[in-house]
């Protein structure tokens, strides 16, 4: 299929299962692809490597488990990834450590088990970020060191007890935090402190404080 001048590709809402390597290898102008509402389970690791001018990729409502840098490399001009509700438990530490222009990262609603600590540390222009949602329990010390533009966290519908006290110092251009639904007992002293931009916080359902 010759698609050179299509700049946005919506396949949302069909039953594709899986896509090939050269699904889109005549694609090489693309900006905006949407795949979700679909199959998906396997992606080719080069089915990317062609419209490698994408900024925006969905692959939201799909059965993918698993993803790897050599998925995203080739699209290094990506800014906003979505990928809520599939069925990926791990992913690598380094698998967006070429997306230096990603501001947007949509992970909610994944089995998600833990982050490695490096994990956003390529990704420091990222200003929307949801984990809402996973299995994760804790976050471990300096996960969000790197993102000193984030604007936006949600992390609600999780099983945290607690928020450690130095989890958020780095965040200071943070406005929107939500951790509704977590279970939350206890929250460190001066967690608040480095956070001079925030103005909403949605806690709903906690056990330590319930509202905004």
């Amino acid at each position: 299929v010759n698609c050179y001048e299509l700049v946005n590709i919506t396949l949302s809402n069909n039953r594709i299962s899986e896509i090939e390597f050269d699904t889109f290898f005549m694609c090489r102008d693309l900006l905006f692809l949407d795949l979700s509402y679909n199959q998906i389970k396997e992606i080719h690791e080069n089915t990317f490597s062609q419209p490698s001018n994408l900024i925006e990729l969905n692959l939201s409502i799909n059965r993918i488990e698993k993803l790897t840098r050599k998925h995203f490399k080739p699209i290094k001009k990506l800014r906003k990834i979505n990928l809520h509700a599939n069925n990926i438990q791990k992913l690598s530490h380094d698998i967006f450590n070429d997306l230096f222009d990603l501001t947007s990262l949509d992970l909610s609603h994944n089995p998600i088990i833990s982050l490695d600590s490096r994990f956003f540390d390529f990704v420091m222009f990222l200003e929307d970020l949801n984990l809402s949602g996973t299995n994760l329990r804790k976050f471990l010390p300096g996960t969000f060191k790197s993102l000193k533009r984030l604007k936006t966290l949600d992390i609600s519908a999780n099983f945290f007890q607690s928020l450690d006290g130095e989890m958020l110092t780095k965040n200071g251009e943070l406005h929107t935090l939500k951790i509704s639904q977590c279970s939350i007992n206890e929250i460190g002293e001066h967690f608040f402190d480095k956070l001079p931009k925030l103005d909403l916080v949605e806690s709903r359902g906690n056990r330590c404080f319930d509202g905004l």
